[in-house]
């Protein structure tokens, strides 16, 4: 079938608000036994009429979880595709990862490393495979964390892990990164609050 179209209607795919998309992201972050996942924005200046705004552009999830090898991550951003033990984890159809990202952005692109290994990526950019007519994802190769990152971020990047990055953001709430993070804050908090409190019988904390 026509993937292009295809993903264009799966961008329309019943994610309320980013906080629901993100919650995915971070769905996969705690089935990868991560208990540091980091969320940021980084954003551009746009020009308006009369005006220069800052506008979010970028929204990452970093975790030092377990990390995908090459095969895994080759194909983590089909649909149906989902790793290890379905039924203990909390993500099991293998849609979340890339139909929450689609919801948000044009371009995701998902790092991941272990065990001190140079990192991985792989990529989905719907504008390409519109242009292109591509039916197939690109294969994972090896490939530096962006410069960006690692000097922002570069501390909280351990031995193993996954970075992903919605890039050319066009679906999110609000364009204003404060904003945004006060928009995501009330819904994340409640949908992870097992993980976040110092009871561990319904979910080990997490940072």
């Amino acid at each position: 079938f026509p993937a292009g179209k295809a993903l264009s209607s799966f961008r329309d795919g019943g994610y309320k608000n980013t906080a629901n998309a993100i919650a995915e992201i971070i769905d996969n972050s705690i089935d990868a036994d991560a208990d540091k996942i980091k969320i940021f924005t980084l954003s551009d200046y746009v020009q308006y009429t009369n005006t220069r705004q800052l506008k979010v552009n970028t929204i990452g999830v970093l975790d030092n979880g377990g990390g995908m090898t090459l095969d895994v991550l080759s194909s983590c951003l089909g649909f149906g595709e989902s790793a290890g033990d379905k039924t203990s984890k909390i993500g099991r159809f293998g849609v979340g990862l890339t139909q929450s990202s689609i919801s948000q952005c044009k371009r995701i692109e998902v790092y991941s490393w272990q065990n001190g290994e140079k990192p991985n990526l792989a990529y989905l950019d719907i504008d390409e495979v519109q242009a292109s007519g591509q039916q197939n994802l690109t294969p994972a190769k090896t490939s530096k964390i962006p410069k960006e990152i690692l000097s922002h971020y570069g501390e909280a990047i351990e031995d193993s892990g996954t970075l992903v990055l919605w890039k050319n953001c066009d679906r999110i709430d609000i364009s204003k990164s404060d904003a945004l993070y006060r928009r995501m804050n009330k819904h994340l908090c409640r949908v992870f609050r097992h993980f976040l409190d110092d009871d561990d019988d319904l979910g080990n904390k997490r940072i």
